[in-house]
């Protein structure tokens, strides 16, 4: 999984969280501002009385000159946008949309802020706001409201009125722990030396120098752009971006892990959620149609049987059986047979009904041998003549098979 995977990922799962209402107070404001670093770009706000210095400090950011020197107390933010555009905010609240052409065009409708859209890569990272103004007492006031929607501050080493320290004074911790003291003369200036410690790191930083090396001929002069601080102010930024990024994944994994059973109790089964959509409901089904759909049963062809077969074969009790046996054993000694009788007994043994082949020929009723053994019809006694005939067609060797048994 990507970074950016990793990042979309957790941010989805917080707000789901967000919405089971169980985060409070710092937890909930934790979340939201973990959301906005994971799904949004970074805000970085350039703040100071040097307007100069904090025009010359974006277009380094952006990577070229954008933004002209005559800007004068108005507050330039840059977002990332595929569509190039431009809105402009008046004092009374007015906003107005205008095709980009010249900063000039712009500042001559007398704007109070002018916001920016356009495609430029570093966009995709961070979007940058400009705060200065020569006014102290305007400045102070205009960054109550801004400080609160930034995440890591550049603070420009100009002169330090009362109320520019009063800001820094009440800057939020967190922002403070991420703001960083520009200044672009040989030394600091001495009314700083008493902030100087609070801040994350100080830098020298020409930025007018740094974008001419940038964009001289034959490509960027890195030597002079490492000498006017460039690289330095580069890797400041790089290095807020991934640190703003990391801290928000790892408090997302604090949450998400104190909060693990909330999100479980929220997952459900798809089939469940299926059965629950689409199950009929009962109470509003009219008595006349059934609760399950009546099913017809699929018609098999069959063979064409003959209507007047014979009644199919019903096994013999097993007490005929053994008088048929024993009547058979005692024939074939009184006709000198010597085959054995166990195939015989084989062949009639008695058989599972479940077992027995159902076919046309069948018999359909017992041999009189069988009966007269039963005893369901009395023996009927042969004639003289009849007795004398069979006597002597019989030859010694013969079977129950030859006698028709």
């Amino acid at each position: 999984m990507t970074a950016e995977d990793r990042s979309i990922a957790a941010a989805t799962d917080l707000a789901r969280l967000v919405e089971t209402g169980v985060l409070k107070g710092r937890e909930l404001r934790a979340a939201e501002r973990s959301m906005r670093h994971l799904r949004d770009p970074l805000r970085l706000l350039i703040f100071g009385t040097d307007t100069q210095m904090a025009v010359s400090l974006m277009n380094l950011v952006l990577g070229e000159r954008i933004v002209p020197h005559i800007i004068r107390g108005v507050q330039i933010q840059f977002i990332f946008s595929e569509e190039t555009f431009a809105e402009l905010e008046f004092r009374d609240g007015e906003r107005k949309s205008i095709s980009i052409t010249q900063f000039s065009e712009m500042l001559n409708e007398n704007p109070s802020k002018i916001k920016i859209g356009t495609n430029l890569p570093v966009l995709n990272k961070i979007s940058i706001l400009m705060l200065a103004n020569a006014d102290a007492h305007k400045l102070s006031t205009e960054a109550g409201r801004m400080t609160d929607r930034s995440d890591f501050m550049v603070w420009l080493a100009g002169d330090l009125p009362g109320p520019v320290r009063e800001t820094w004074t009440h800057l939020p911790q967190n922002l403070k722990d991420h703001s960083y003291l520009v200044h672009d003369t040989p030394e600091l200036p001495a009314d700083w030396d008493v902030l100087a410690s609070d801040f994350v790191d100080i830098l020298r930083v020409d930025a007018e120098a740094a974008l001419t090396a940038k964009a001289s001929k034959g490509g960027a002069n890195k030597d002079a752009f490492r000498a006017a601080g460039g690289m330095d102010f580069v890797r400041v930024v790089k290095s807020e971006i991934s640190m703003l990024e990391k801290s928000a994944l790892d408090a997302a994994d604090v949450l998400l892990l104190r909060h693990a059973s909330v999100l479980e109790q929220q997952i459900t089964d798809p089939i469940d959620e299926i059965l629950e959509t689409d199950a009929p409901d009962v109470a509003t089904r009219p008595f006349s149609e059934p609760l399950v759909p009546e099913t017809v049963e699929p018609q098999i062809a069959t063979a064409p049987t003959d209507q007047t077969a014979p009644e199919e074969y019903v096994q013999m009790p097993s007490k005929a059986l053994r008088s048929l046996r024993l009547t058979s054993q005692q024939l074939a000694e009184r006709m000198g047979s010597h085959r054995p009788m166990s195939t015989v007994a084989t062949r009639l043994r008695s058989v599972p009904a479940s077992k027995v082949k159902k076919t046309s020929r069948v018999v359909s009723k017992p041999s009189p041998l069988a009966r007269s053994a039963e005893g369901a019809v009395p023996k009927r006694p042969l004639g003289a003549d009849m007795a004398t005939s069979r006597r002597k067609k019989s030859r010694p060797n013969a079977t129950p098979w030859s006698l028709g048994l």
